[in-house]
């Protein structure tokens, strides 16, 4: 699909730039000096400094995911992220000075004082910076102009190395009288916040946040940390960060050791080799963008990473007395290493991206937020690593340091941060987000975004206009007029009477909760009434008491697509599976059908499930078996079609906020993308329905005459297409409240009295 969406302008894509030169300010002062500074001006010994920088940045990373949620439930009429620019920018700058100030007083409470001061910075750092990062998410829904921006970024967030590598130890001096001085280092840091604090300020006149997530209700923190778990991709990027910011953090914090400590008076020649790297940097960060149209951001990436690592295993044979190689080896390093900054930032945004594609949830700052969390917790393990690893090898500050002090900063320089390189690297290719997935998760996330940003069809006859109160642009619940409702009504009759298709049916009546045992009695009063009413019933499990509801469906003569429930849980799955072998075996069986939306869930793998299904196969040959799972994974999925004996696919116009005047025709979409990657086989609708109560989502709002509109003109359609669909559900089933919110328990045809809802 051809991107539409509108390009940035330039001025905004350097205006968000700024936004990282400022935040870059501090962090490269704390990459490139925070040891020097507490080793050398803060006189902590080198094993204090590594345990405080892991405790530190270890518990500050938690504090993230909290930070990103807030900065998603913010709502400002400057947006969710900007307003941060603003509120934190002082503050951010406060705790930096602080951090960067040595007490008069000693001993314990000096040493508290550095935890206090170091926490608070990070603190600060993450609640301007996560909304900072959170931003990009929302500039633009394009990826391709994300990848765009990240680019811009990091050029500028590359300017403030050139500052801080050749003013940081100078404007030391000055300020304080040499190098070490405690007032230099403190001075110099409150010129740095100073101008971080414009910039910040800048960053936010400038930019504007565009892309609104589908509306919906707000949801828990709890659902939210929910969705990010079943966002492999994300998770993937968690490890991928931890590993390159470990590579990065070890490599930066130790060049100024190796300088003054391994190359021969090599202290004057740390400012120029580190600015050509920043310029080396810079190059390699304005390539990303043409390289990653080219190869993809995760192609990239991966040949990035690899080539600065196994550049810094060369790093360890360079002689140190030979300035030209050492200037060099490090220039290219910089040069390879540097696309994977901007690539790293730009997959996060397609993480939120996909977290809204599988679940309808744009969780956008807490996405971010793990790119904050991966950089504390790289830090935390590549800070306490340096300390650590200097404290092994003997570094004492402001001596000639031994043989096996300085082989032990060369391997710091060259052979460990390589090990950081090839851990990302191996994370990175489970990385699932190609540039098919994108494109196709763009497309169908704009068509949704369109149809929510469609005006209600208010002029419609059978629509009732606003409900009382409802503002004048909420989403309107359907409200048919009394002609229109009878008619549908005398439809929806009709239909019962000549017994409709099939209808999913779940045996747990109020107040039960999956897991309790099955009152039979309940339960065969209620498959009787659904034998006067429909031909086929579908059940989601077959072990323990479900055997009964599968063997009286089937006696009452409901014909039955049978589930064996799968998951996570490998004897429970075992334990359903065969159960539902003895079941085909013994004639209770019509279909088979293996998991529900497993694959959408990410709880088994689809070559799990193709082993079940050869299986399957394999021991009950005359019962036609399948998987049922959303209907946009089959085409991700070509052997799992190939082996099922027919498909069957879920289809929720609702949960993907649409309109109702605009849901029958969504799920013809729905059925038509399906059909093209069939290879032939039978499509059935395994689950589709409406909710009659609940909170809206999207444009989407649950209502009994939207409920019955689409009941009737979905069976309709289908019965005119020959297809065979498995209306959800029968029975009200109030337990699905709490997973689901108050919307999951009301998609029953009959309420939980067993009432025909729609009379």
């Amino acid at each position: 699909m051809k991107d539409t969406s509108p390009r940035l302008s330039v001025v905004e894509k350097i205006g968000y730039g700024f936004g990282d030169f400022a935040s870059n300010l501090f962090w490269q002062m704390f990459s490139i000096f925070i040891a020097k500074y507490y080793t050398d001006v803060f006189l902590l010994s080198a094993a204090q400094m590594g345990t405080m920088m892991f405790v530190t940045r270890f518990g500050d990373a938690f504090i993230d995911p909290v930070i990103g949620a807030i900065a998603d439930r913010t709502h400002t009429r400057w947006g969710h992220f900007r307003p941060y620019l603003l509120w934190m920018s002082l503050p951010m700058a406060a705790a930096a000075v602080l951090a960067f100030t040595v007490p008069s007083f000693g001993g314990t409470a000096k040493v508290v004082y550095a935890y206090v001061t170091l926490s608070l910075m990070m603190l600060a750092y993450s609640a301007i910076n996560i909304p900072y990062s959170g931003l990009l998410g929302v500039l633009t829904p394009s990826s391709t102009e994300r990848t765009s921006v990240c680019s811009y970024r990091f050029v500028m967030a590359l300017l403030p190395v050139f500052i801080i590598v050749n003013s940081a130890l100078p404007l030391a001096r000055h300020f304080g009288g040499s190098e070490n001085s405690p007032r230099g280092w403190q001075v110099t840091m409150a010129l740095y916040a100073a101008l971080a604090v414009v910039l910040y300020l800048v960053t936010f006149a400038m930019t504007r946040e565009r892309v609104q997530p589908q509306p919906r209700a707000e949801g828990s923190f709890r659902s939210d940390i929910q969705d990010l778990k079943r966002n492999r991709p994300w998770l993937v990027l968690c490890a991928v960060g931890v590993a390159a910011l470990t590579f990065s953090n070890i490599r930066n914090t130790v060049a100024i050791y190796y300088f003054q400590n391994v190359v021969p008076h090599g202290g004057s020649y740390f400012g120029p080799v580190m600015t050509s790297g920043a310029l080396a940097f810079i190059v390699g960060v304005m390539a990303t963008s043409p390289l990653s149209r080219r190869f993809g951001k995760r192609n990239l990436y991966i040949a990035s990473m690899g080539l600065a690592g196994l550049l810094c295993v060369a790093f360890y044979f360079v002689p140190p007395a030979n300035i030209p190689l050492v200037w060099v080896v490090q220039t290219l390093i910089s040069l390879f290493a540097a696309p994977t900054a901007p690539l790293v930032w730009a997959m996060y945004a397609d993480t939120a991206d996909f977290s809204e594609w599988k679940n309808g949830r744009r969780a956008t700052g807490l996405v971010f937020s793990a790119a904050s969390f991966a950089q504390k917790f790289g830090w935390a393990v590549g800070g306490a690593g340096t300390g650590y690893l200097l404290s092994f090898f003997g570094y004492l500050p402001d001596v000639a340091e031994s043989a096996r002090t300085v082989h032990g900063i060369l391997l710091m320089s060259s052979i460990i941060p390589a090990l950081g390189a090839l851990a990302a690297v191996v994370a990175l290719l489970f990385y699932e987000i190609d540039e098919p997935t994108i494109r196709t998760m763009g497309e169908e996330l704009q068509h949704r975004r369109d149809a929510a940003a469609a005006p209600p069809a208010g002029s419609s006859a059978h629509s009732g206009g606003l409900a009382p109160g409802a503002a004048p642009d909420a989403p309107a619940p359907l409200v048919l007029d009394a002609a229109h409702r009878a008619e549908l009504q005398q439809r929806l009759q009709a239909l019962l009477s000549q017994r409709m298709h099939g209808v999913c049916f779940s045996p747990y009546a109020p107040p039960q909760q999956p897991g309790a045992a099955i009152d039979r009695q309940r339960t065969a009063e209620r498959l009787r009434l659904l034998r006067q009413h429909a031909q086929w019933v579908r059940v989601f499990a077959c072990s323990g008491d479900h055997e009964y509801v599968v063997r009286e469906a089937r006696s009452l003569g409901l014909r039955t697509l049978v589930g064996a429930w799968l998951g996570r849980d490998d004897v429970r799955s075992r334990e359903e599976f065969e159960a539902l072998v003895a079941l085909a075996s013994d004639g209770q069986v019509d279909l088979a059908a293996l998991g529900n939306e497993t694959l959408l869930r990410e709880e088994l793998d689809a070559s799990v499930l193709l082993e079940y299904l050869r299986e399957f196969r394999r021991r009950v040959p005359d019962v036609p078996v399948g998987v049922v799972d959303a209907y946009y994974l089959f085409e991700r999925h070509a052997q799992l079609v190939q082996a099922s004996d027919f498909v069957a696919i879920n289809c929720y116009p609702f949960w993907e906020g649409m309109a109702h005047d605009q849901a029958l025709q969504r799920l013809r979409d729905m059925v038509s993308s399906t059909r093209a990657h069939l290879q032939g086989k039978p499509l059935l609708v395994a689950e589709t329905g409406w909710p009659s109560q609940g909170t809206p989502r999207g444009r989407a709002v649950p209502s009994a005459d939207a409920a019955l509109q689409y009941w009737v003109d979905a069976h309709a359609w289908a019965a005119a297409e020959g297809l065979e669909m498995f209306g959800f559900e029968a029975f009200d089933e109030p337990w699905k409240a709490r997973a689901e919110g108050d919307v999951g328990a009301y998609w029953g045809l009959w309420d939980a009295s067993d009432r025909l809802k729609y009379a």
